[in-house]
This record gives C-alpha cells, sequence and structure tokens, in this order.
C-alpha cells in the first residue's frame, strides 16, 4: 500500500510555524502595506520580529486550545527550506465539514509563483 504525504507538493511543503525563526520574514513582509492587510485586521502597521513572535506563539496556542484551526508555514522544498508564506486553516465547523482557507506570500512574486500548489496542499 502506497501512503502519500498530503504535506508536501512537487515544491512545497506545509511545516509546522517556528514563531522564533519564522518571526524575522514576517516582520520583513509586515512592511508591505498588501501583506499586512491581509495577514493583521487593525491597525495596519510595520511590526518588529519580537512583536511578530509573540503573535504566532498566540496564535499558535490558540489553535490548540480552541480546536477549530491548524496553521502551517509553507516551505520551499529545495535545500534552503525557506519560508515563503502561511496557511491557516480557520474557523473549522466540524460537524458542517467547512472551513476558511487563508494564504499569506510575502510579496507578489513568490504568490504567482506558489499560489496554486499552495491552494492544492491546503485542500
Amino acid at each position: 500500500m502506497e501512503l502519500t504525504n498530503i504535506f508536501e507538493g512537487e515544491r512545497l511543503r506545509l511545516t509546522e510555524v517556528d514563531p522564533k525563526a519564522d518571526s524575522e520574514k514576517d516582520s520583513l513582509w509586515s512592511h508591505s502595506i498588501e501583506y499586512a492587510r491581509n495577514r493583521k485586521s487593525n491597525p495596519v502597521r510595520p511590526i518588529s520580529a519580537l512583536e511578530s513572535r509573540k503573535k504566532l506563539e498566540e496564535e499558535l496556542k490558540e489553535a490548540e486550545e480552541e480546536g477549530n484551526r491548524f496553521h502551517f508555514a509553507i516551505r520551499s522544498k529545495d535545500k534552503k527550506k525557506e519560508l515563503v508564506g502561511f496557511l491557516d486553516v480557520v474557523n473549522i465547523e466540524w460537524k458542517n465539514g467547512q472551513g476558511f482557507l487563508q494564504i499569506y506570500f510575502g510579496n507578489e512574486a513568490l504568490c504567482r509563483e506558489y499560489l496554486a500548489e499552495s491552494v492544492q496542499l491546503g485542500l
């Protein structure tokens, strides 16, 4: 019987979010107004790596406590295993089998390159 890793695509891998390591990129990306608007409700402003780390830790803690969301880091499968974005499944209604898929990329180029594969992995 062949087992398939549902967390791996052709070029991408969904992994755990590492608040310590991933906060640097999240902070850097928050300087882009498009990324910041999608990642944060209000008010939109650049955040420091420390703020990002706290926010990521908070999201993971809430996900564990509430049981209705999952947070993933989207990383390239090459040797660098570079963080290219985040994929969140939120507001999961277990009885109805539905939830919302949210995907955040650091910039437009990453979005164009990896969006289709990220959606496939998320679904």
